[in-house]
């Protein structure tokens, strides 16, 4: 209910990632940054499928392709510093309204994949991570927008009081991989 009512917002231009950050990907970064700090991740938990070699220091995961899991908000910041750096290209977390744009595809649905609830259609209800990119893409071509992994945002949720409240986060610019581009006006 915190979600209602629906409102009009306006988000500029921007890019996301068409999939989750897998294992690998993750792993080359702490493979490449000069020092690893310890609140990236929940590296003991149980989910946290990364691994550092007590001899080499080397890290690996026994599960490349799955999303990677337990980072902290600053572990994501960490990430997306690192792939600015490496590419020279804008790399940041996206807005949680461009998010939920990005989430929702070109036709505004409430689900990634429609507005009817569908089990089959993405890894909702399952609690186990399910290989990125397992599912169909929304309109946009983005995957898993609807369930596998959590995903960070770089301002907070808050919730709608009312047509009038503020458009959190609506603007900037979240350039990610060269994922899907969208400028629109879209209901939330």
């Amino acid at each position: 209910e915190d979600e209602r009512p629906a409102r009009l917002v306006t988000v500029a231009a921007f890019e996301i990632a068409r999939t989750e950050v897998t294992n690998a990907q993750f792993v080359v970064f702490l493979n490449l940054v000069a020092e690893v700090d310890p609140k990236w991740c929940a590296f003991d938990s149980r989910k946290c499928l990364l691994h550092r070699h007590p001899v080499t220091g080397r890290w690996s995961t026994s599960a490349p392709d799955l999303p990677v899991v337990t980072v902290s908000l600053e572990g994501a910041q960490a990430y997306c510093s690192f792939r600015r750096s490496c590419t020279m290209i804008h790399h940041d977390l996206p807005s949680e309204v461009e998010w939920e744009k990005a989430a929702r595809g070109p036709d505004s649905f409430v689900y990634a994949y429609g507005n009817v609830y569908r089990r089959d259609a993405a890894n909702q209800e399952s609690g186990q991570l399910r290989k990125v990119a397992s599912y169909a893409p929304n309109g946009w071509g983005l995957y898993d927008m609807s369930g596998n992994a959590f995903e960070w945002t770089r301002d907070a949720y808050r919730p709608k009081i009312g047509n009038d409240s503020p458009e959190v986060g609506a603007g900037g610019d979240a350039s990610k991989d060269g994922g899907a581009d969208a400028a629109t006006e879209f209901q939330v």
